[in-house]
């Protein structure tokens, strides 16, 4: 049905940039907006979750992208950059739902790995953070 389809094209991030903020106006909080933030990391791969309620990048990803569906966004798909010596640490869901319309959340020093909704038309969300953290090891010549 047409209501399945993207209302929109993928809000995404430039290469090397994560999401570290997300925000939201219109019906149900189904406008998406996010904050992207340059890393300075050098992008390995990039792929994109399954259309779903609650996407999440596999496991040392990071979300550089959004594509809504569904009447009010109630399903995305995730757009997941895995970057050169990068890992993943401290991740844990947010435990208060962000449904606030036009207005725009931070995640501070974590960046988004996922996302879950619930509540009238899934406009309550939930983010799924984690730190990034580089691998690279400098040792002294």
């Amino acid at each position: 049905s047409p209501e399945e389809q993207a209302k929109y094209p993928p809000a995404t991030c430039a290469d090397g940039h994560m999401v570290a903020g997300f925000g939201c106006r219109g019906a149900y909080c189904d406008d998406v907006r996010l904050r992207c933030q340059d890393t300075a990391y050098t992008p390995a791969s990039v792929s994109w979750t399954p259309t779903s309620t609650q996407p999440v990048c596999p496991a040392g990803s990071f979300v550089s992208g959004v594509e809504c569906s569904g009447a009010y966004c109630s399903s995305m798909r995730l757009e997941c950059t895995q970057f050169w010596f990068v890992t993943q640490t401290s991740c844990a869901w947010t435990t208060l739902p962000f449904s606030e319309e036009g207005v725009a959340t931070s995640f501070g020093p974590k960046y988004l790995a996922g996302v879950r909704c619930s509540g009238s038309n899934c406009d309550d969300h939930y983010f799924y953070l984690c730190n990034a953290a580089s691998s690279i090891k400098v040792v002294g010549l």
